[in-house]
């Protein structure tokens, strides 16, 4: 394998799509269920464990994974390219639980991170049984890796083991290292379901606190701008430069900690800005 240093610069130009991890993970989910048709015992799915180590040998991802046995609290499987994506040995993550991974989690995301995990474990609760298995929790936050850098981590994490009464005995997660395409800004976060036939369902998509305050001025662009006028459209519209517009629309992601304006109007529409009137 490669050292670290030279493995991180091999992920600046990276084969990453969101859908590679989605396909990833669904690969995944359904082959642990194929082993485990016939018993909930963790250790008795080698083909699992297999497919694990199966996928651990790809580098085209600045990704690592792991499973948490929750009713236990502890780690129960830790991919190995952890190691060259944040420097830590899985043994470290092994040994040390959780208590390790939120003493390097950023100090500033740990009260966001714990207030969505138990957002998503009520909506979960609220789930009828047939659906509790496809529940993805998506978010993002930071870390501190072994050299004592911070980088942006999307996680994204779904169910992989539950009981015939609905409790939550095995989750499966993804990590991927978004510091280079993120901007240094978090992402919204998702709870949805991943259903069966290709569709998903948000059930709540946001980030924690207070909703941004976005003027009545940046409200009117953003409207407009999800019918698709251009900033020299909705300058004549309102009667401004189109310097102002591009001023309104910079202010929004800002606002909004979105990536581009696609992303800000759907963060819009799912907190009910659009509907809002003026």
């Amino acid at each position: 394998m490669m050292p670290r240093k030279q493995f991180r610069t091999a992920l600046e130009k990276p084969a990453y799509t969101p859908e590679s991890v989605e396909a990833t993970l669904k690969f995944l989910k359904e082959k642990y269920r194929e082993v485990s048709t016939e018993s909930n015992s963790f250790a008795a799915s080698a083909d699992f464990i297999n497919a694990l180590i199966q996928l651990s040998s790809i580098r085209t991802l600045p990704v690592y994974f792991y499973i948490l046995d929750i009713p236990a609290m502890r780690y129960s499987y830790i991919d190995e390219r952890i190691k060259y994506v944040l420097g830590w040995d899985p043994d470290n993550l092994i040994k040390g639980g959780l208590s390790f991974t939120i003493s390097n989690m950023h100090t500033e995301d740990l009260e966001y991170v714990q207030s969505v995990e138990s957002e998503c474990v009520a909506i979960y609760k609220s789930l009828p049984l047939e659906d509790k298995q496809y529940l993805s929790l998506d978010y993002s936050y930071r870390v501190r890796a072994s050299d004592g850098n911070y980088f942006w981590l999307r996680q994204q994490s779904t169910p992989l083991l539950i009981d015939a009464e609905g409790n939550l005995l095995l989750t499966f997660a993804l990590c991927t290292d978004i510091t280079a395409i993120c901007g240094g800004r978090r992402r919204p976060y998702t709870i949805k379901l991943i259903l069966p036939d290709g569709t998903n369902r948000v059930l709540n998509t946001g980030r924690q606190g207070p909703r941004p305050v976005i003027s009545r001025k940046e409200m009117e662009v953003l409207r407009f701008l999800a019918t698709g006028m251009t900033s020299k459209d909705i300058a004549g519209r309102l009667h401004i430069s189109s310097n102002t517009v591009n001023n309104h629309r910079k202010n929004i992601l800002r606002k909004t900690g979105c990536a581009n304006i696609a992303e800000a109007i759907r963060f819009a529409m799912t907190q009910g800005y659009l509907e809002q009137e003026d």
